[in-house]
């Protein structure tokens, strides 16, 4: 199986490979780069949420310290919407991923 480098390094080669096999592999190729563009966009995406998840609860942490529980009940409001928004785009990211790799297996190996 071809790997999403390979495509990525040797587009052109790899098209001009293919057709030896008689394969027009040059939209095949286009929908695998845009289909990993887009799996690579949520993962920053989810990244990023989960990142201010982690920082909101150690907030949320010092604002119960401090006593400040209204802030911390705020602050536990928009960190449940942070994970309704992860789980969301978890669900994406293997939606996306799948589909990435089903266009992949498309695609024959090189010819030798």
């Amino acid at each position: 199986m071809l790997t999403l480098k390979q495509l990525r390094d040797v587009k052109q080669l790899a098209i001009a490979r293919l057709a030896k096999k008689g394969v027009d592999a040059a939209p095949i190729i286009e929908k695998i780069e845009e289909l990993d563009d887009k799996r690579k966009a949520i993962q920053a995406e989810l990244d990023s949420c989960l990142a201010e998840q982690n920082k909101a609860a150690k907030e949320i942490g010092m604002l119960m310290g401090q006593g400040r529980r209204e802030e911390a009940e705020e602050r536990k409001q928009q960190v449940a919407a942070l994970k309704a928004r992860s789980v969301e785009l978890s669900a994406k990211h293997e939606e996306t991923s799948a589909a990435l790799q089903a266009q992949i297996v498309l695609l024959p190996n090189f010819p030798a």
